[in-house]
Protein backbone atom coordinates (compact mmCIF):
# COMPACT_ATOMS: atom_id res chain seq x y z
CA UNK A 1 0.00 0.00 0.00
CA UNK A 2 1.18 3.59 -0.56
CA UNK A 3 2.31 5.48 2.51
CA UNK A 4 1.77 9.21 2.95
CA UNK A 5 4.21 11.12 5.13
CA UNK A 6 2.89 13.13 8.06
CA UNK A 7 4.60 14.69 11.07
CA UNK A 8 1.62 14.94 13.36
CA UNK A 9 -2.05 14.06 13.67
CA UNK A 10 -4.05 16.85 12.09
CA UNK A 11 -7.74 17.62 12.28
CA UNK A 12 -9.89 15.31 10.14
CA UNK A 13 -12.03 17.93 8.51
CA UNK A 14 -12.05 20.11 5.43
CA UNK A 15 -13.04 23.47 6.88
CA UNK A 16 -15.06 24.29 3.81
CA UNK A 17 -16.25 21.61 1.42
CA UNK A 18 -16.84 24.29 -1.21
CA UNK A 19 -13.23 25.46 -1.39
CA UNK A 20 -11.56 22.32 0.05
CA UNK A 21 -9.49 24.15 2.66
CA UNK A 22 -7.81 21.61 4.93
CA UNK A 23 -7.75 22.28 8.67
CA UNK A 24 -4.14 21.99 9.84
CA UNK A 25 -4.82 22.33 13.54
CA UNK A 26 -3.95 19.42 15.80
CA UNK A 27 -6.71 16.86 16.28
CA UNK A 28 -7.61 16.47 19.96
CA UNK A 29 -11.15 15.10 20.10
CA UNK A 30 -11.28 11.31 20.40
CA UNK A 31 -13.77 10.80 17.58
CA UNK A 32 -11.39 10.70 14.58
CA UNK A 33 -9.10 13.41 15.98
CA UNK A 34 -11.07 16.59 15.33
CA UNK A 35 -9.56 19.80 16.67
CA UNK A 36 -12.87 21.27 17.78
CA UNK A 37 -16.62 20.72 17.95
CA UNK A 38 -16.96 23.18 15.04
CA UNK A 39 -14.86 21.00 12.75
CA UNK A 40 -16.53 17.86 13.97
CA UNK A 41 -19.98 19.23 13.11
CA UNK A 42 -18.79 20.62 9.76
CA UNK A 43 -17.54 17.19 8.73
CA UNK A 44 -20.51 15.24 10.05
CA UNK A 45 -22.08 14.55 6.66
CA UNK A 46 -18.95 12.61 5.63
CA UNK A 47 -17.94 11.29 9.02
CA UNK A 48 -21.31 9.82 10.00
CA UNK A 49 -20.83 7.04 7.41
CA UNK A 50 -18.22 5.59 9.76
CA UNK A 51 -19.37 6.89 13.13
CA UNK A 52 -22.82 5.35 12.52
CA UNK A 53 -21.52 2.24 10.77
CA UNK A 54 -22.83 -1.08 12.16
CA UNK A 55 -19.22 -2.18 12.82
CA UNK A 56 -18.99 0.64 15.35
CA UNK A 57 -21.82 -0.78 17.47
CA UNK A 58 -21.27 -2.98 20.50
CA UNK A 59 -24.21 -5.14 19.44
CA UNK A 60 -22.92 -5.79 15.89
CA UNK A 61 -23.40 -9.39 14.76
CA UNK A 62 -21.88 -11.41 11.90
CA UNK A 63 -23.89 -11.93 8.74
CA UNK A 64 -24.51 -15.61 9.50
CA UNK A 65 -26.35 -14.53 12.67
CA UNK A 66 -28.43 -11.75 11.11
CA UNK A 67 -29.28 -14.00 8.14
CA UNK A 68 -30.10 -16.97 10.40
CA UNK A 69 -27.81 -19.51 8.72
CA UNK A 70 -24.74 -21.58 9.47
CA UNK A 71 -21.37 -19.92 8.75
CA UNK A 72 -19.60 -21.01 5.55
CA UNK A 73 -16.61 -22.40 7.46
CA UNK A 74 -18.72 -25.05 9.24
CA UNK A 75 -19.05 -28.18 7.16
CA UNK A 76 -18.84 -26.28 3.91
CA UNK A 77 -16.30 -24.21 2.01
CA UNK A 78 -12.91 -24.61 3.68
CA UNK A 79 -10.63 -22.90 1.14
CA UNK A 80 -8.18 -20.59 2.85
CA UNK A 81 -8.51 -17.70 0.43
CA UNK A 82 -10.84 -16.45 -2.25
CA UNK A 83 -9.64 -16.56 -5.82
CA UNK A 84 -7.70 -19.82 -5.61
CA UNK A 85 -7.25 -19.97 -9.39
CA UNK A 86 -3.93 -18.15 -9.02
CA UNK A 87 -1.11 -18.61 -6.53
CA UNK A 88 -1.14 -15.84 -3.92
CA UNK A 89 2.00 -13.96 -2.90
CA UNK A 90 3.00 -13.50 0.74
CA UNK A 91 4.14 -9.88 0.85
CA UNK A 92 3.39 -9.08 4.50
CA UNK A 93 4.73 -11.20 7.31
CA UNK A 94 2.37 -12.98 9.68
CA UNK A 95 4.58 -12.65 12.78
CA UNK A 96 5.88 -9.54 14.59
CA UNK A 97 9.19 -8.11 13.37
CA UNK A 98 12.27 -9.46 15.17
CA UNK A 99 15.45 -7.70 16.23
CA UNK A 100 17.87 -10.55 15.56
CA UNK A 101 20.73 -8.93 17.48
CA UNK A 102 19.24 -8.26 20.95
CA UNK A 103 22.67 -7.00 22.00
CA UNK A 104 21.72 -6.36 25.61
CA UNK A 105 21.11 -10.12 26.01
CA UNK A 106 24.06 -11.27 23.91
CA UNK A 107 27.25 -9.41 22.88
CA UNK A 108 26.38 -6.36 24.97
CA UNK A 109 25.52 -2.87 23.74
CA UNK A 110 28.68 -1.07 24.90
CA UNK A 111 30.87 -3.98 23.77
CA UNK A 112 29.37 -3.81 20.26
CA UNK A 113 29.96 -0.16 19.44
CA UNK A 114 32.97 -0.91 17.23
CA UNK A 115 32.21 -4.58 16.51
CA UNK A 116 31.71 -5.82 12.93
CA UNK A 117 28.57 -7.85 12.28
CA UNK A 118 27.61 -10.18 9.43
CA UNK A 119 23.87 -10.80 9.29
CA UNK A 120 22.03 -13.29 7.07
CA UNK A 121 18.30 -13.32 6.38
CA UNK A 122 18.07 -16.57 4.45
CA UNK A 123 14.36 -16.33 3.53
CA UNK A 124 13.64 -12.74 4.36
CA UNK A 125 10.19 -12.13 2.98
CA UNK A 126 9.83 -8.37 3.48
CA UNK A 127 12.58 -6.29 5.10
CA UNK A 128 11.00 -5.72 8.51
CA UNK A 129 13.35 -8.05 10.44
CA UNK A 130 16.36 -6.44 8.80
CA UNK A 131 15.03 -2.98 9.67
CA UNK A 132 14.45 -3.92 13.31
CA UNK A 133 17.89 -5.54 13.55
CA UNK A 134 19.72 -2.52 12.12
CA UNK A 135 17.71 -0.34 14.49
CA UNK A 136 19.04 -2.57 17.29
CA UNK A 137 22.65 -1.54 16.67
CA UNK A 138 24.16 0.89 19.23
CA UNK A 139 23.23 4.52 18.59
CA UNK A 140 26.92 5.35 18.26
CA UNK A 141 27.83 2.31 16.17
CA UNK A 142 31.25 2.55 14.49
CA UNK A 143 31.66 -0.98 13.15
CA UNK A 144 30.99 -2.44 9.71
CA UNK A 145 27.66 -4.28 9.25
CA UNK A 146 27.28 -6.57 6.23
CA UNK A 147 23.84 -7.95 5.44
CA UNK A 148 22.67 -10.74 3.13
CA UNK A 149 18.97 -10.32 2.33
CA UNK A 150 17.81 -13.38 0.40
CA UNK A 151 14.42 -14.61 -0.79
CA UNK A 152 13.58 -16.95 -3.63
CA UNK A 153 10.54 -14.92 -4.77
CA UNK A 154 11.32 -12.52 -7.60
CA UNK A 155 8.43 -10.28 -6.56
CA UNK A 156 9.56 -10.13 -2.93
CA UNK A 157 13.16 -9.41 -3.94
CA UNK A 158 12.09 -6.70 -6.35
CA UNK A 159 9.88 -5.02 -3.76
CA UNK A 160 12.74 -5.08 -1.28
CA UNK A 161 15.11 -3.50 -3.79
CA UNK A 162 12.63 -0.80 -4.78
CA UNK A 163 12.07 0.13 -1.14
CA UNK A 164 15.66 1.38 -1.24
CA UNK A 165 14.44 3.89 -3.89
CA UNK A 166 16.16 2.37 -6.87
CA UNK A 167 14.90 3.09 -10.34
CA UNK A 168 13.85 0.09 -12.49
CA UNK A 169 15.86 1.75 -15.28
CA UNK A 170 19.08 1.09 -13.34
CA UNK A 171 18.64 -2.65 -12.84
CA UNK A 172 21.55 -3.59 -15.10
CA UNK A 173 23.89 -2.35 -12.44
CA UNK A 174 25.24 -4.82 -9.87
CA UNK A 175 26.03 -2.32 -7.15
CA UNK A 176 24.36 0.91 -6.14
CA UNK A 177 25.53 3.67 -3.83
CA UNK A 178 23.19 4.30 -0.92
CA UNK A 179 23.20 6.83 1.87
CA UNK A 180 26.34 6.79 3.96
CA UNK A 181 29.47 4.73 3.44
CA UNK A 182 27.72 1.49 2.47
CA UNK A 183 26.34 0.07 -0.76
CA UNK A 184 23.52 -2.07 -2.10
CA UNK A 185 24.44 -4.97 -4.38
CA UNK A 186 22.34 -7.47 -6.33
CA UNK A 187 23.22 -11.06 -7.19
CA UNK A 188 20.93 -11.84 -10.13
CA UNK A 189 20.62 -10.49 -13.63
CA UNK A 190 18.05 -7.84 -14.43
CA UNK A 191 16.06 -10.38 -16.45
CA UNK A 192 15.73 -12.82 -13.55
CA UNK A 193 14.79 -10.25 -10.92
CA UNK A 194 12.73 -7.89 -13.04
CA UNK A 195 10.95 -10.30 -15.40
CA UNK A 196 7.39 -10.60 -14.11
CA UNK A 197 7.77 -7.70 -11.63
CA UNK A 198 8.84 -5.40 -14.45
CA UNK A 199 5.69 -6.37 -16.37
CA UNK A 200 3.70 -5.53 -13.25
CA UNK A 201 5.37 -2.14 -12.97
CA UNK A 202 4.65 -1.38 -16.62
CA UNK A 203 1.00 -2.40 -16.40
CA UNK A 204 -1.58 0.26 -17.27
CA UNK A 205 -4.68 -0.81 -15.36
CA UNK A 206 -6.50 2.19 -13.92
CA UNK A 207 -6.97 3.18 -10.30
CA UNK A 208 -10.64 2.17 -10.43
CA UNK A 209 -9.77 -1.21 -11.95
CA UNK A 210 -7.14 -1.77 -9.28
CA UNK A 211 -9.46 -0.81 -6.47
CA UNK A 212 -12.10 -3.20 -7.81
CA UNK A 213 -9.53 -6.02 -8.06
CA UNK A 214 -8.48 -5.37 -4.47
CA UNK A 215 -12.08 -5.29 -3.23
CA UNK A 216 -12.92 -8.47 -5.15
CA UNK A 217 -10.50 -10.30 -2.86
CA UNK A 218 -10.18 -8.28 0.33
CA UNK A 219 -13.91 -7.49 0.60
CA UNK A 220 -15.24 -10.49 -1.30
CA UNK A 221 -18.88 -11.29 -0.45
CA UNK A 222 -17.94 -14.97 -0.79
CA UNK A 223 -15.62 -14.57 2.19
CA UNK A 224 -17.85 -12.50 4.45
CA UNK A 225 -18.17 -15.25 7.09
CA UNK A 226 -14.39 -15.60 7.37
CA UNK A 227 -14.00 -11.84 7.78
CA UNK A 228 -16.85 -11.67 10.26
CA UNK A 229 -15.29 -14.45 12.32
CA UNK A 230 -12.16 -12.29 12.68
CA UNK A 231 -14.09 -9.05 13.18
CA UNK A 232 -16.31 -10.56 15.87
CA UNK A 233 -13.34 -10.63 18.23
CA UNK A 234 -12.33 -7.01 17.62
CA UNK A 235 -13.28 -3.85 19.46
CA UNK A 236 -15.86 -1.83 17.46
CA UNK A 237 -13.40 0.95 16.59
CA UNK A 238 -10.87 -1.60 15.34
CA UNK A 239 -13.49 -3.19 13.10
CA UNK A 240 -14.07 0.24 11.63
CA UNK A 241 -10.35 0.90 11.15
CA UNK A 242 -10.04 -2.50 9.47
CA UNK A 243 -12.86 -1.64 7.07
CA UNK A 244 -11.46 1.80 6.22
CA UNK A 245 -8.05 0.34 5.42
CA UNK A 246 -9.52 -2.32 3.14
CA UNK A 247 -11.81 0.13 1.41
CA UNK A 248 -9.10 2.67 0.62
CA UNK A 249 -6.03 0.45 0.26
CA UNK A 250 -4.03 3.29 1.77
CA UNK A 251 -2.12 3.03 5.05
CA UNK A 252 -2.95 6.27 6.86
CA UNK A 253 -4.33 7.36 10.18
CA UNK A 254 -8.11 7.67 10.08
CA UNK A 255 -8.08 11.45 10.28
CA UNK A 256 -5.87 11.80 7.20
CA UNK A 257 -8.13 9.65 5.03
CA UNK A 258 -9.88 12.89 4.11
CA UNK A 259 -6.90 13.40 1.79
CA UNK A 260 -6.52 9.81 0.65
CA UNK A 261 -8.06 10.62 -2.71
CA UNK A 262 -4.78 12.34 -3.61
CA UNK A 263 -3.42 8.85 -4.29
CA UNK A 264 -4.18 8.31 -7.95
CA UNK A 265 -1.66 5.64 -8.91
CA UNK A 266 -1.96 2.07 -7.59
CA UNK A 267 0.95 0.26 -6.01
CA UNK A 268 1.50 -1.97 -9.04
CA UNK A 269 3.56 -4.58 -7.21
CA UNK A 270 0.38 -5.55 -5.37
CA UNK A 271 -1.29 -6.49 -8.65
CA UNK A 272 -0.41 -8.98 -11.37
CA UNK A 273 0.47 -7.65 -14.82
CA UNK A 274 -3.14 -8.36 -15.82
CA UNK A 275 -4.45 -6.43 -12.83
CA UNK A 276 -5.35 -9.13 -10.26
CA UNK A 277 -4.74 -8.54 -6.55
CA UNK A 278 -1.87 -10.80 -5.47
CA UNK A 279 -2.28 -11.54 -1.74
CA UNK A 280 -4.56 -13.84 0.20
CA UNK A 281 -7.75 -12.25 1.48
CA UNK A 282 -6.59 -12.59 5.09
CA UNK A 283 -3.29 -10.79 4.48
CA UNK A 284 -2.91 -8.08 7.11
CA UNK A 285 0.13 -5.80 7.57
CA UNK A 286 -0.82 -5.38 11.22
CA UNK A 287 0.32 -8.98 11.80
CA UNK A 288 3.88 -7.98 10.81
CA UNK A 289 4.50 -5.84 13.88
CA UNK A 290 4.23 -6.01 17.66
CA UNK A 291 0.81 -4.47 18.30
CA UNK A 292 1.75 -3.42 21.83
CA UNK A 293 4.60 -1.35 20.37
CA UNK A 294 2.42 -0.13 17.51
CA UNK A 295 -0.05 1.33 20.01
CA UNK A 296 2.75 2.96 22.02
CA UNK A 297 4.02 4.68 18.88
CA UNK A 298 0.53 5.85 17.97
CA UNK A 299 0.07 7.29 21.45
CA UNK A 300 3.38 9.15 21.14
CA UNK A 301 2.03 10.78 17.97
CA UNK A 302 -1.21 11.77 19.68
CA UNK A 303 -3.40 9.02 18.23
CA UNK A 304 -6.14 7.26 20.13
CA UNK A 305 -5.74 3.47 20.32
CA UNK A 306 -9.02 3.17 18.39
CA UNK A 307 -7.22 4.16 15.20
CA UNK A 308 -5.17 0.97 15.07
CA UNK A 309 -4.07 1.27 11.44
CA UNK A 310 -3.18 4.90 12.02
CA UNK A 311 -0.94 3.75 14.85
CA UNK A 312 0.57 1.21 12.46
CA UNK A 313 1.25 3.97 9.91
CA UNK A 314 3.24 6.01 12.42
CA UNK A 315 5.02 2.94 13.79
CA UNK A 316 6.20 1.73 10.38
CA UNK A 317 7.15 5.28 9.41
CA UNK A 318 9.17 5.69 12.61
CA UNK A 319 11.01 2.39 12.12
CA UNK A 320 11.84 3.05 8.48
CA UNK A 321 12.90 6.62 9.19
CA UNK A 322 15.29 5.40 11.90
CA UNK A 323 16.57 2.69 9.56
CA UNK A 324 17.28 5.26 6.82
CA UNK A 325 19.07 7.48 9.34
CA UNK A 326 21.28 4.62 10.44
CA UNK A 327 22.09 3.53 6.89
CA UNK A 328 23.24 7.08 6.21
CA UNK A 329 25.16 7.40 9.47
CA UNK A 330 26.71 3.91 9.78
CA UNK A 331 28.75 1.72 7.45
CA UNK A 332 26.16 -0.82 6.29
CA UNK A 333 26.44 -2.94 3.13
CA UNK A 334 23.36 -4.80 1.92
CA UNK A 335 23.44 -7.60 -0.63
CA UNK A 336 20.10 -8.74 -2.10
CA UNK A 337 19.88 -12.17 -3.69
CA UNK A 338 16.95 -14.06 -5.15
CA UNK A 339 17.83 -17.68 -4.50
CA UNK A 340 16.46 -20.79 -2.87
CA UNK A 341 17.92 -20.74 0.65
CA UNK A 342 19.64 -24.11 0.10
CA UNK A 343 21.31 -22.77 -3.04
CA UNK A 344 22.34 -19.58 -1.25
CA UNK A 345 24.05 -21.54 1.53
CA UNK A 346 25.88 -23.67 -1.04
CA UNK A 347 27.22 -20.61 -2.85
CA UNK A 348 28.32 -19.08 0.44
CA UNK A 349 30.19 -22.23 1.43
CA UNK A 350 31.98 -22.17 -1.92
CA UNK A 351 32.82 -18.50 -1.45
CA UNK A 352 30.86 -17.63 -4.61
CA UNK A 353 28.14 -15.33 -3.25
CA UNK A 354 29.63 -11.84 -3.40
CA UNK A 355 33.10 -12.80 -2.10
CA UNK A 356 34.15 -9.15 -2.33
CA UNK A 357 31.70 -8.42 0.49
CA UNK A 358 31.46 -11.63 2.52
CA UNK A 359 34.85 -13.18 1.70
CA UNK A 360 35.60 -16.70 0.49
CA UNK A 361 34.94 -18.12 3.97
CA UNK A 362 31.81 -16.27 5.13
CA UNK A 363 31.00 -16.21 8.84
CA UNK A 364 27.67 -14.80 10.02
CA UNK A 365 26.83 -13.71 13.54
CA UNK A 366 23.09 -14.18 13.02
CA UNK A 367 21.40 -16.47 10.50
CA UNK A 368 17.63 -16.04 10.42
CA UNK A 369 15.92 -18.87 8.49
CA UNK A 370 12.23 -17.94 8.80
CA UNK A 371 10.08 -21.12 8.80
CA UNK A 372 12.05 -23.08 6.18
CA UNK A 373 12.40 -25.84 8.79
CA UNK A 374 8.67 -26.52 8.51
CA UNK A 375 9.30 -27.90 5.04
CA UNK A 376 12.97 -28.84 4.88
CA UNK A 377 13.34 -30.06 8.47
CA UNK A 378 15.64 -28.76 11.20
CA UNK A 379 18.58 -31.07 10.29
CA UNK A 380 18.57 -29.76 6.73
CA UNK A 381 18.62 -26.17 7.96
CA UNK A 382 21.54 -26.80 10.28
CA UNK A 383 23.43 -28.77 7.65
CA UNK A 384 23.08 -25.84 5.24
CA UNK A 385 23.85 -22.99 7.59
CA UNK A 386 26.07 -24.22 10.43
CA UNK A 387 29.04 -24.15 8.04
CA UNK A 388 28.77 -20.35 7.66
CA UNK A 389 28.09 -19.49 11.31
CA UNK A 390 30.76 -17.34 12.96
CA UNK A 391 32.60 -19.77 15.26
CA UNK A 392 34.65 -16.89 16.67
CA UNK A 393 31.59 -15.28 18.21
CA UNK A 394 30.17 -17.23 21.16
CA UNK A 395 26.87 -15.40 20.68
CA UNK A 396 26.45 -16.38 17.03
CA UNK A 397 23.16 -18.19 16.43
CA UNK A 398 21.00 -19.86 13.80
CA UNK A 399 17.37 -18.84 14.29
CA UNK A 400 14.65 -21.36 13.42
CA UNK A 401 10.93 -20.64 13.38
CA UNK A 402 8.29 -23.41 13.40
CA UNK A 403 4.68 -22.81 12.37
CA UNK A 404 3.32 -26.22 11.42
CA UNK A 405 4.71 -28.65 13.99
CA UNK A 406 1.43 -28.92 15.94
CA UNK A 407 -0.24 -30.54 12.94
CA UNK A 408 2.35 -33.33 13.02
CA UNK A 409 2.19 -34.14 16.73
CA UNK A 410 -0.92 -35.70 18.41
CA UNK A 411 -1.99 -33.84 21.52
CA UNK A 412 -0.08 -30.68 20.59
CA UNK A 413 -3.28 -28.71 20.04
CA UNK A 414 -6.77 -28.59 21.51
CA UNK A 415 -8.08 -27.03 18.34
CA UNK A 416 -11.63 -28.27 17.95
CA UNK A 417 -12.41 -27.22 14.43
CA UNK A 418 -13.63 -29.80 11.93
CA UNK A 419 -14.19 -33.28 13.38
CA UNK A 420 -13.49 -32.07 16.92
CA UNK A 421 -16.39 -29.61 16.86
CA UNK A 422 -18.62 -31.94 18.84
CA UNK A 423 -16.07 -32.67 21.58
CA UNK A 424 -17.60 -34.23 24.69
CA UNK A 425 -16.27 -32.23 27.64
CA UNK A 426 -17.34 -34.71 30.35
CA UNK A 427 -14.30 -35.65 32.36
CA UNK A 428 -12.02 -33.42 30.29
CA UNK A 429 -10.86 -31.33 33.24
CA UNK A 430 -7.77 -29.90 31.53
CA UNK A 431 -9.79 -28.89 28.48
CA UNK A 432 -12.39 -27.20 30.68
CA UNK A 433 -9.70 -25.24 32.54
CA UNK A 434 -8.14 -24.09 29.28
CA UNK A 435 -11.48 -23.09 27.79
CA UNK A 436 -12.51 -21.22 30.91
CA UNK A 437 -9.19 -19.39 31.13
CA UNK A 438 -9.36 -18.42 27.45
CA UNK A 439 -12.98 -17.34 27.84
CA UNK A 440 -12.03 -15.15 30.78
CA UNK A 441 -9.36 -13.40 28.67
CA UNK A 442 -12.03 -12.70 26.06
CA UNK A 443 -14.58 -11.48 28.61
CA UNK A 444 -16.83 -14.47 27.91
CA UNK A 445 -18.69 -16.57 30.49
CA UNK A 446 -17.89 -20.06 29.26
CA UNK A 447 -20.63 -21.79 31.27
CA UNK A 448 -23.18 -19.48 29.69
CA UNK A 449 -21.61 -20.12 26.29
CA UNK A 450 -21.90 -23.89 26.77
CA UNK A 451 -25.56 -23.44 27.63
CA UNK A 452 -26.19 -21.84 24.25
CA UNK A 453 -28.41 -24.26 22.38
CA UNK A 454 -26.97 -23.05 19.09
CA UNK A 455 -23.33 -22.86 20.16
CA UNK A 456 -21.89 -23.63 16.73
CA UNK A 457 -23.27 -20.35 15.43
CA UNK A 458 -22.02 -18.25 18.36
CA UNK A 459 -19.11 -15.97 17.30
CA UNK A 460 -17.60 -16.08 20.79
CA UNK A 461 -17.42 -19.87 20.51
CA UNK A 462 -14.98 -19.58 17.61
CA UNK A 463 -13.00 -16.82 19.30
CA UNK A 464 -12.46 -19.15 22.26
CA UNK A 465 -11.61 -22.18 20.13
CA UNK A 466 -9.09 -20.34 17.99
CA UNK A 467 -7.14 -19.21 21.04
CA UNK A 468 -7.51 -22.08 23.49
CA UNK A 469 -3.97 -23.26 22.66
CA UNK A 470 -2.50 -20.07 24.12
CA UNK A 471 -2.34 -21.57 27.60
CA UNK A 472 -1.89 -25.19 26.54
CA UNK A 473 1.07 -26.96 28.10
CA UNK A 474 2.36 -28.91 25.09
CA UNK A 475 6.03 -28.84 26.06
CA UNK A 476 6.26 -32.64 26.08
CA UNK A 477 4.75 -32.87 22.60
CA UNK A 478 7.16 -30.23 21.38
CA UNK A 479 10.12 -32.12 22.80
CA UNK A 480 8.84 -35.28 21.12
CA UNK A 481 8.71 -33.37 17.85
CA UNK A 482 12.27 -32.12 18.28
CA UNK A 483 13.47 -35.61 19.11
CA UNK A 484 11.80 -36.95 15.98
CA UNK A 485 13.76 -34.31 14.06
CA UNK A 486 17.03 -35.70 15.43
CA UNK A 487 17.94 -32.83 17.75
CA UNK A 488 20.08 -35.15 19.89
CA UNK A 489 22.48 -35.53 16.94
CA UNK A 490 22.97 -31.78 16.47
CA UNK A 491 26.00 -31.33 18.79
CA UNK A 492 27.85 -34.23 17.18
CA UNK A 493 27.01 -33.42 13.56
CA UNK A 494 27.13 -29.61 13.56
CA UNK A 495 28.83 -28.66 16.83
CA UNK A 496 25.75 -26.68 17.78
CA UNK A 497 23.30 -26.91 20.65
CA UNK A 498 19.75 -25.80 21.20
CA UNK A 499 19.81 -22.91 23.63
CA UNK A 500 17.84 -23.89 26.73
CA UNK A 501 16.67 -20.28 27.11
CA UNK A 502 16.23 -17.99 24.14
CA UNK A 503 18.12 -14.71 24.02
CA UNK A 504 16.84 -13.34 20.71
CA UNK A 505 13.10 -13.98 20.70
CA UNK A 506 10.75 -15.68 23.22
CA UNK A 507 10.14 -19.36 22.54
CA UNK A 508 6.42 -18.76 22.17
CA UNK A 509 4.25 -15.68 21.99
CA UNK A 510 3.28 -14.24 25.35
CA UNK A 511 6.25 -15.52 27.36
CA UNK A 512 9.24 -13.46 28.46
CA UNK A 513 12.58 -13.57 26.70
CA UNK A 514 14.81 -15.97 28.61
CA UNK A 515 11.90 -17.88 30.14
CA UNK A 516 12.32 -21.58 30.85
CA UNK A 517 11.47 -23.90 27.93
CA UNK A 518 8.16 -25.07 29.40
CA UNK A 519 6.95 -21.59 30.41
CA UNK A 520 3.34 -20.74 29.60
CA UNK A 521 2.16 -17.29 28.49
CA UNK A 522 1.48 -14.82 31.28
CA UNK A 523 -0.46 -11.92 29.81
CA UNK A 524 -3.07 -9.36 30.78
CA UNK A 525 -6.39 -9.19 28.95
CA UNK A 526 -5.08 -6.22 26.97
CA UNK A 527 -1.91 -8.06 26.01
CA UNK A 528 -3.94 -11.14 25.07
CA UNK A 529 -6.08 -9.04 22.75
CA UNK A 530 -3.10 -7.26 21.19
CA UNK A 531 -1.03 -10.40 20.66
CA UNK A 532 -3.54 -13.06 19.64
CA UNK A 533 -6.75 -11.33 18.57
CA UNK A 534 -5.98 -8.20 16.59
CA UNK A 535 -2.28 -9.13 16.27
CA UNK A 536 -3.15 -12.55 14.88
CA UNK A 537 -0.24 -14.44 16.46
CA UNK A 538 -0.56 -18.22 16.25
CA UNK A 539 -0.41 -19.84 19.73
CA UNK A 540 1.39 -22.90 18.36
CA UNK A 541 4.37 -21.08 16.83
CA UNK A 542 7.80 -21.68 18.33
CA UNK A 543 11.22 -20.02 17.99
CA UNK A 544 14.43 -22.00 18.39
CA UNK A 545 18.00 -20.73 18.74
CA UNK A 546 20.97 -22.93 17.88
CA UNK A 547 24.25 -21.61 19.28
CA UNK A 548 27.76 -23.00 19.58
CA UNK A 549 28.21 -26.20 21.61
CA UNK A 550 29.39 -25.64 25.17
CA UNK A 551 28.17 -22.02 25.29
CA UNK A 552 25.34 -21.20 27.70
Amino acid sequence: MPIKSSRDVKCSVLLSCSNSVICNRRGTLTCSNYCSRQCQEAHWSSHKKYCKHPYNRLDWKPAWITENRSPAFVGGDTQSHFGAHWAPEYLWGNTPAVNCLQLEHNEGVLESVDKDFNLCFAASGDIRNMVMTVNGLPDNYEGHCKILLNDRSDLVSTRNILIFRLSPNDVRKKSFPIRGAGSLSIAQSAVKIFGEPLAMLRATHTLNDSRKAMHDVMLSPHRVDYRDRYLSGLQPSHRLSFLRFRESGVLLHFADHVGSETFQDPNRLLFTASGKWVTMDNANPLSSWDVNEVLKTGQAYGLDHADIYGCLFFHVKAQFTEFARRVEKFHIDIHVSQLDAHVASGLLQKGELNPDLFGINPAFDRIETSNIADYAGIPSILQDWSAVLNRENKHAVVLVYLMNWVMKRPGASFSMMGEGMGLNLKGSTNVKVLLERTSSMLGVNFRTLLGNGDIQRAPTFYNVLENVDVFLDNHKQFQDHLNSEGISNVPKLYKLQLRPRNRIYPKRFGVALGARPDALPSVTKTEFYNIYIIGGCNPGDRYLEFGLSGIH
